[in-house]
């Protein structure tokens, strides 16, 4: 809800909206003498451009999935942006079943994020999760492995490595 607050004509709607009410009411009163129908005019011109803009976004803002993704292109190089869009499409693609589909665009999220911000842990963290999910254990401890070096006191880093191996029976190597 808060980014239908923050849309420029979503606020650009309310403050028309709210100087044609204005305007109106002040014509009913007869308290100003300067033109309020002109006033009102461009008022309702501006409510209309704004709540035609607004409409159009409201696509966007069906679900996350959709207010994440629909934005990718005006913020490819904002690290929360790619982590959120490949955090949130690994969560649909799971609850779908169909994580392979998704495996690309997931992985070039993942790393788009991480090297945005390569001392973030949790980018690491999330892009060997879907790894492994992904069933691509190699990969997940490439990526757990370069995020150790560069998070040495990261310690969800080792800890994930270490419970993938176990997962795999591979009990000396978790220890």
């Amino acid at each position: 809800m808060a980014d239908r607050f923050i849309f420029n004509s979503s606020l650009g709607y309310c403050v028309a909206l709210a100087a044609g009410r204005g305007c109106a009411v002040n014509k009913l009163n007869n308290k100003i003498k300067i033109m309020p129908e002109a006033i009102l005019l461009v008022s309702v011109l501006a409510a209309g451009f704004y709540f035609t803009l607004t409409l159009q976004r409201n696509a966007v803002w069906k679900n996350d999935w959709t207010r994440i993704s629909g934005d990718m292109s005006k913020l490819e190089n904002c690290m929360k942006a790619n982590f959120l869009n490949a955090n949130t499409l690994t969560q649909k693609s799971m609850h779908e079943k169909n994580e392979q589909q998704h495996k690309e665009e997931i992985t070039k999220r993942f790393e788009k994020a991480i090297s945005l911000m390569p001392k973030m842990a949790l980018n690491y963290y999330y892009l060997a999760s879907a790894q492994n999910v992904f069933k691509d254990r190699e990969a997940a401890y490439s990526t757990l492995a370069e995020g150790m070096r560069q998070n040495k006191d990261a310690a969800i880093l080792p800890y994930f490595r270490a419970e993938i191996a176990y997962n795999e029976g591979k009990y000396e190597e978790a220890i």
